[in-house]
């Protein structure tokens, strides 16, 4: 592993030794975004919904300020 590539980060900065992460998802079309601040020693994982998730949520929502309006 090479120091400061993207092969292995840690906590020291040897890049010796890391830790592995594995994570899944549970619907085939999810996008799964890893973000690494390897200044701040933090790491993050973003799932966004497929799309027929975020449509359904769209149509609630205009069903409620329909409703609201009336």
């Amino acid at each position: 592993v090479a120091t400061g590539s993207w092969d292995s980060i840690s906590w020291d900065n040897r890049s010796v030794n890391t830790g592995n992460w594995g994570f899944s998802t549970d619907a085939v079309n999810n996008t799964v975004t890893f973000w690494v601040d390897a200044a701040a020693g933090t790491a993050r994982i973003d799932v966004t919904p497929e799309p027929a998730t975020i449509g359904l949520l769209l149509i609630g929502a205009a069903f409620i300020m329909r409703r609201r309006c009336a």
